[in-house]
């Protein structure tokens, strides 16, 4: 990991090609990700021609649109997945407890995060627990 991060920042620091100011980061290209937008170019040309045309001011607010609507619907996932384990959690006093302990231990500008990922831990902990006995479906043979 420390010798990936070390490279990155190698990169990082190198001369970018194509003039770009010194200390600007130098831009990798992926084979895989480089076929898949050759590919779609080819098959696309009207489409690649319409954003030809547009200024680039208009290209810059289309990514950014697009990136602002993945951070909602991320948002959003979030949102329905916070609802979910608290209605786990209402179910479960003695572990709503624990949590709301471990929380107050936490710095309060961590404690939301913190909050729902030991939620989450508490629920992969009871999927991992073997069933107890006579709680569970019995099969006839």
């Amino acid at each position: 990991m420390a010798e990936r991060l070390a490279q990155k920042l190698a990169r990082q620091t190198a001369a970018s090609p194509d003039g770009a100011p010194e200390g600007a980061p130098k831009l990798t290209e992926n084979p895989q990700i480089v076929a898949k937008i050759s590919k779609f170019k080819e098959e696309n040309p009207k489409y690649i021609e319409y954003l030809n045309t547009l200024p680039h001011e208009r290209l810059i607010n289309m990514a950014v649109l697009r990136k602002i609507e993945a951070n909602e619907q991320t948002e959003r996932f979030r949102e329905a997945m916070g609802r979910r384990l608290e209605t786990w959690l209402e179910t479960r006093p003695e572990e709503a407890q624990r949590i709301a302990d471990a929380v107050a231990k936490v710095a309060p500008d961590k404690q939301a995060g913190a909050r729902i990922r030991m939620i989450q831990a508490a629920v992969q902990r009871e999927a991992l627990r073997p069933p107890q006995p006579g709680t569970g479906q019995r099969v006839s043979a």
